[in-house]
């Protein structure tokens, strides 16, 4: 499939094609780059934090591999760091990656529907409030994604530093929490490009979980999504992920295979 088809074609009616699904995931994890590049050869960020999927290359051009991979590695050395594949992704890439010393780290799906039909999914929680986190809140936000994610206790203040410092060149950004009894025990992220939102960051915390949480609080974020012209919902899902957004009419539309690449991806 060259690009032009993979542009066309996303395979459901009503969702565009995944090159520009896949602007909107990338455009999402380079704002976590305190460090990133997005030229013609190499996409990458640099969190700097001690997880690899927050410092990732998103994409390459080109043939040179062997020359993207030493600029990859200088830029990213020290810090867990993953290389991710998609559909657009030249098809040597995987095997030369293999032959550099890389190990598959799993799949993600993209999934994707169009909005205009999704509703609101009411909280069955008893006492649970969703709402838009503040600038007073983010602490809290950030305390409670990141036991989910597996970001360290020692790395919570850098993740922190970093979330204050993300910006998105004025597109429309908006961080999401549910919480019963003024504690967060759930958050979400959305950024809109064009008329496409991208659902990122969801997490419950794990006492609180099989609660129907994420998916009040996906519905929630999307809704306002709307509010910026957004018309359709892409996401990369995990395995937890996967079955509550099927139930929410997502579709699979492409996936995301990951490596991580050299002894400075093992988190200490």
């Amino acid at each position: 499939m060259n690009e032009n088809e993979i542009a066309l074609y996303s395979g459901i009616p009503g969702i565009p094609g995944l090159l520009e699904q896949l602007a909107n995931i990338r455009a999402y994890w380079l704002g976590w780059g305190i460090d990133r590049s997005e030229d013609d050869s190499l996409t990458y960020y640099r969190s700097g934090i001690n997880h690899p999927r927050l410092n990732a290359v998103l994409r390459t051009e080109g043939l040179d591999l062997i020359s993207q991979f030493g600029r990859a590695r200088s830029a990213l050395q020290g810090v867990p760091w993953l290389w991710d594949l998609n559909v657009d992704s030249a098809p040597e890439t995987e095997a030369a990656l293999l032959q550099l010393g890389a190990i598959h780290a799993g799949s993600m799906p993209i999934m994707a529907r169009e909005l205009g039909s999704l509703t609101y999914r009411e909280p069955r929680v008893p006492g649970l409030v969703l709402t838009e986190t503040n600038a007073s809140d983010l602490d809290r936000h950030v305390i409670a994604y990141s036991t989910s994610m597996g970001v360290a206790p020692s790395e919570v203040d850098r993740t922190l530093a970093v979330e204050r410092a993300r910006t998105y060149a004025g597109l429309p950004f908006h961080r999401f929490h549910a919480q019963v009894d003024g504690a967060i025990v759930g958050t979400a992220e959305t950024l809109v490009t064009g008329d496409i939102a991208g659902l990122f960051l969801v997490s419950t915390v794990a006492d609180r979980r099989r609660e129907g949480i994420a998916s009040s609080l996906s519905t929630y974020a999307l809704e306002r999504s709307k509010e910026h012209g957004a018309r359709t919902a892409v996401l990369q899902a995990s395995g937890s992920g996967e079955p509550v957004y099927r139930r929410l009419g997502f579709m699979t539309v492409g996936t995301t295979t990951s490596f991580v690449v050299g002894e400075e991806t093992t988190p200490s």
